[in-house]
C-alpha cells in the first residue's frame, strides 16, 4: 500500500467516526477530493478539534464540512482561527456561534475582508445587532448576495408597503 493510499484511507476513516454518512462521504470527496491526500494527524484532526473547542459537535462539524468541504484545505492558524476570533466578537455568546455556523458555513469560507467585513457593517447599518437571535440567520443571506440584489430586494419589499423595521 503506497503513502498516498494510507494518507486517503485514514481521511476516510476520520470522516467516517465524525458521523458521515456513506453518501455524504461520497459527495464531500466529490466536491473536494484533495481531503483524501490531507494528513489526518496535521491537516485534519486539528481542525476538527478546534472546532469542538468552540462547542460544535462531532454532528455539527460533519455537517458543516459536508456544505463546505474547502474549510479542510483552510490553514488553521492563518484563516480558521483568525476568522473564528472575529466571528465571536460579533455574537452574544458560542451558543449563538455555533448556532449560526450551522446555519451558514459560508461564514468560515467566504472571502474575509472582502465579503464578511463589510457584510457585517452592512447588517450594522440596518439596525440588525450581532447579539440579536436573527443575526446569524441575516448575515447567511447578506452574504449569499450582492449589495446592488439587496437594495433591489430592500426597495421592492418597502414598495409593498413594509417598514424599515420590518425589512430589517
Amino acid at each position: 500500500m503506497s503513502k498516498s493510499d494510507h494518507t486517503a484511507r485514514e481521511a476516510v476513516h476520520l470522516l467516517k467516526d465524525s458521523g458521515f454518512t456513506e453518501n455524504k462521504l461520497k459527495s464531500t470527496i466529490l466536491r473536494n477530493p484533495s481531503i483524501l491526500t490531507l494528513r489526518v494527524d496535521s491537516q485534519l484532526k486539528p481542525k476538527m478539534e478546534f472546532l469542538k473547542k468552540i462547542c460544535l459537535t462531532t454532528l455539527d462539524i460533519a455537517v458543516i464540512v459536508f456544505r463546505r468541504p474547502r474549510l479542510f484545505n483552510m490553514s488553521l492558524e492563518n484563516c480558521l482561527a483568525t476568522r473564528i476570533v472575529y466571528l465571536e466578537t460579533l455574537f452574544a455568546s458560542k451558543v449563538h456561534l455555533c448556532k449560526a455556523l450551522r446555519r451558514a458555513p459560508v461564514l468560515l469560507v467566504c472571502n474575509f475582508k472582502k465579503r464578511q467585513v463589510p457584510r457585517v457593517e452592512y447588517l450594522k447599518n440596518r439596525g440588525i445587532l450581532e447579539d440579536s437571535l436573527g443575526f446569524g440567520q441575516a448575515l447567511n443571506l447578506v452574504l449569499n448576495h450582492s449589495f446592488e440584489t439587496l437594495e433591489k430586494k430592500t426597495k421592492h419589499m418597502a414598495s409593498l408597503g413594509l417598514a424599515d423595521e420590518e425589512i430589517s
